[in-house]
Order: C-alpha cells, then structure tokens, then sequence
C-alpha cells in the first residue's frame, strides 16, 4: 500500500537533479 506521492517524489528527485535536461513532461512536473 504505496501512496502515489513516492511516485511524484522520486520524478521531483529526477527533475531537479537534471533541470537542464529537457525531460517530455518534466514543464508540466515542474509548473
């Protein structure tokens, strides 16, 4: 019985550990 909020956590984790990389979807996290 996992949340979904590890899943959102872990692509936060991603997306700021690599802003600059232009992840599809990764505007839409990060708004």
């Amino acid at each position: 019985m996992r949340p979904p909020t590890v899943l959102f956590l872990f692509i936060a984790a991603t997306v700021s550990a690599q802003p600059l990389l232009p992840v599809p979807g990764g505007s839409l996290v990060y708004t």
